[in-house]
């Protein structure tokens, strides 16, 4: 229980369900868009939140949330660069300013953020069954872990979510340019998604923050194959 009650520091008051939690990183490639760097299909990341078998994959710690292991040297610098403005926008939200302008306080604050436990491993094996789908889509200027506690937790509770780093439509700029930039980006992780053998593909939901849920609004009217439209503030 100690071990446990330690993994939910962030959830304040949230209970856990029933299922241990999973998460990996998945890079996909679209190749009706082109990267800026080596013009080879446009790099979209997934990030995975998923129902696992208890004690299996490696702890993780908030920093590693932030931190994507590429999956192949070629996307080394895409990586780098998305790592680079996840981590600036974090500190932005937290602090209202830039990394160099943390005081020693506010610096020792992240720090503790950085290195507390979260509720999910790394690669944890996958449950047999399978499990409905949330898609979701972060706010403007947002980031793929934004609401990585409400992940865990949903997780915990029988589903899985899909979030990715929305960007311009080269990905040559890390941040959101929106419009149909998001709707590729969603057909993409759809069609991932199917793939998936732990994913119940007749049971999907469409969950968004700010742009993100008018995203999601606009994405149900395109593709009926979402149950249900979340959106909130």
């Amino acid at each position: 229980m100690l071990a446990v009650a330690a993994t939910l520091a962030l959830w304040g008051s949230l209970s856990p369900g029933p299922y241990a939690v999973g998460f990996q990183v998945d890079f996909l490639r679209d190749p009706i868009r082109r990267y800026d760097i080596d013009r080879k299909p446009r790099p979209v990341l997934a990030a995975i939140w998923y129902p696992a078998q208890v004690e299996t994959g490696a702890p993780l710690h908030f920093h590693d949330y932030l931190e994507l292991p590429p999956s192949e040297p070629s996307l080394d610098i895409f990586v780098k660069r998305l790592m680079r403005f996840t981590r600036a926008v974090v500190i932005d939200d937290l602090f209202q300013r830039a990394a160099s302008g943390l005081s020693a306080d506010q610096r020792a604050t992240f720090d503790r953020l950085m290195s507390t436990e979260v509720h999910a491993r790394r690669s944890a094996k996958p449950l047999s069954n399978t499990f409905p789908l949330i898609l979701y889509s972060h706010g403007s200027g947002g980031t793929y872990e934004e609401n990585s506690v409400l992940f865990e937790y949903l997780a915990s509770h029988g589903y899985v979510i899909i979030s990715t780093a929305f960007q311009c439509s080269d990905a040559a700029y890390p941040g959101d340019c929106g419009g149909a930039t998001r709707m590729r980006d969603l057909d993409l992780l759809a069609r991932h998604a199917a793939t998936i053998p732990y994913i119940d593909s007749s049971k999907v939901v469409l969950m968004g923050h700010s742009a993100g849920g008018q995203s999601s609004i606009q994405y149900a009217f395109r593709d009926d194959f979402a149950r249900a439209v979340v959106s909130f503030d």
